[in-house]
């Protein structure tokens, strides 16, 4: 039997911050290289943001090599970035075609706490 590792966690609260108290805040953390992406705000996606930072900062080679067909039905990756905002959804669809097996930790309520992530091209 295969076991799971978390590779990515999720907190989410509420900014202390001078400039920014009171808005929500989401932290994701690579479990695996201990960096962290935190995205305040609201009117978009937090959770997507920093998916999508990790994303891009982690397998950036993927991505610039990733072939127009594969993004085709879409405008929301060009010259090496994102554009705009992206749902986490979507981000779980890129991540596929680069070979990546994306699978959400939820509590009962719904809530995303993390993530397991399985590299299709390094399964032996």
């Amino acid at each position: 039997m295969k076991s799971f590792q978390l590779r990515l966690s999720v907190k989410s609260s509420i900014s202390q911050g001078t400039n920014t108290c009171g808005y929500p805040m989401v932290a994701l953390t690579d479990v695996e290289s201990k960096r962290k992406y935190i995205s305040i705000g609201g009117g978009y996606s937090l959770l997507a943001v920093v998916f999508r930072e990790w994303l891009e900062e982690t397998f950036k080679d993927r991505l610039i090599s990733l072939s127009k067909d594969k993004l085709k039905n879409s405008s929301i990756y060009t010259d090496g970035t994102f554009q705009g905002g992206v749902s986490v959804e979507k981000m779980v669809d890129i991540a596929a075609k680069m070979g990546l097996v994306i699978t959400s930790l939820t509590n009962p309520r719904g809530s995303t706490l993390g993530f397991f992530v399985e590299d299709a091209n390094q399964v032996g």
